[in-house]
């Protein structure tokens, strides 16, 4: 891989020395090696529904690894679900957002890899299988969107309790969640080598907070795995960055959490 990025400053507390972050929007497209290299990061921000382009689908992965802002059909009538993903759209992955309302910003990674086949979850379903854990594969999120219907006369993601999240159970690893308004979720698995645990964070009300791993080589990619909280307003929701360590090619990845929201994330190889 490599990257064309710009430095922005960047505090992190738990490191112990100075980190600089990489911007979240290199834009590598195109180029294709083995196994999970050239990562390519991406973001959109807007306040109206939009969409970027983050190149071919093939041999390529895309996931989500923000979400912040109102998404969550709480209040004003919308058209159409409130949300954000990553899609393919005419053999191209594509990033969108649509807020419910203010300024809403996503983010995603892309890698080098097959995608499974794309698995939905709503809620007041049962958790939807995704792979078996002995698969070799791990699962992340691709797609987040709240809604309206008689059911349920809001979106969710707007009380502390609501989650969406991917878990392991059964033998399989499964998409499920618990939301007291209505949410799609949707995710992917891919072939890894190797995976972290995953690493979780909660900001309560009034405050941000994150989580960090630790060095990891320019290999490695981070995407979500859960939100949880709430998702309905600006400064509310999810943000990673990537920080770089210090060595060359050495990075941490760290997960921000603003606002009584919260999320999980896992690195793999």
């Amino acid at each position: 891989m490599r990257p064309n990025t710009l430095l922005f400053a960047c505090s992190i507390a738990a490191l112990s020395f100075t980190a600089s972050c990489v911007d979240p929007d290199e834009d590598n497209l195109g180029e294709e090696t083995s196994a999970l290299s050239s990562i390519a990061l991406h973001s959109l921000t807007s306040d109206t529904y939009d969409t970027k382009d983050l190149g071919g689908s093939f041999f390529r992965s895309c996931f989500l690894t923000s979400i912040a802002g109102d998404i969550s059909t709480s209040f004003a009538p919308l058209e159409g679900p409130a949300g954000a993903g990553v899609v393919v759209v005419d053999g191209h992955w594509q990033l969108y957002v649509r807020p419910s309302s203010g300024s809403v910003t996503a983010k995603a990674a892309c890698v080098n890899a097959f995608p499974s086949s794309t698995v939905t979850w709503s809620t007041g379903q049962a958790n939807q299988v995704l792979t078996s854990t002995t698969s070799g594969k791990k699962c992340f999120l691709t797609e987040v969107t709240t809604s309206k219907n008689q059911t349920y006369l809001v979106g969710g993601l707007h009380t502390d309790s609501d989650v969406v999240r991917i878990t392991s159970t059964g033998g399989n690893w499964v998409l499920g969640g618990s939301t007291a308004g209505l949410v799609t979720a949707k995710a992917r698995c891919i072939d890894v080598t190797s995976s972290s645990v995953e690493m979780g964070v909660w900001a309560p009300a009034g405050q941000s907070l994150n989580t960090q791993t630790s060095i990891l080589d320019a290999d490695h990619s981070c995407f979500l795995t859960r939100m949880n909280g709430h998702f309905d307003s600006e400064g509310t929701g999810l943000l990673m960055f990537r920080a770089l360590g210090p060595y060359s090619s050495a990075y941490y990845w760290s997960l921000e959490a603003t606002n009584a929201s919260g999320g999980g994330m896992r690195c793999v190889d």
